[in-house]
């Protein structure tokens, strides 16, 4: 380890799921993406796509998780193009309710302890 200190805020928890990203600006010729999730987080959300968002962008993101399918609203934080091709996105959560907050929790945990 080089020594530096994580900037991450929460603890990131790989999983194996699929999300969909729509992104909120009208502009955008095709505003929705299939995605592979990487990881997860209380504070966000690793994913890998070929059709990356904007840096700063606000999407809202569909992610299956066990048998629910929870509507999350986010904002792009990194793009990182992949050598093989493809993209790896992280998301910052933004706007989500108590409850949505208390499943990501309950998720986590759940998927933390296997």
């Amino acid at each position: 380890m080089s020594g530096k200190k994580s900037r991450r805020q929460a603890v990131r928890v790989p999983l194996q799921t699929y999300a969909t990203i729509e992104t909120t600006d009208v502009l955008t010729r095709n505003n929705q993406a299939f995605t592979v999730v990487l990881d997860v987080s209380r504070s966000g959300i690793g994913l890998r796509t070929t059709q990356p968002p904007t840096k700063g962008e606000n999407v809202i993101l569909r992610i299956g998780l066990g048998e629910e399918i929870l509507r999350l609203h986010a904002t792009v934080r990194r793009v990182t193009q992949l050598a093989k091709g493809g993209y790896d996105v992280g998301f910052e959560w933004q706007g989500c309710s108590g409850n949505d907050l208390s499943f990501l929790d309950q998720f986590i945990a759940a998927v933390g302890a296997k």
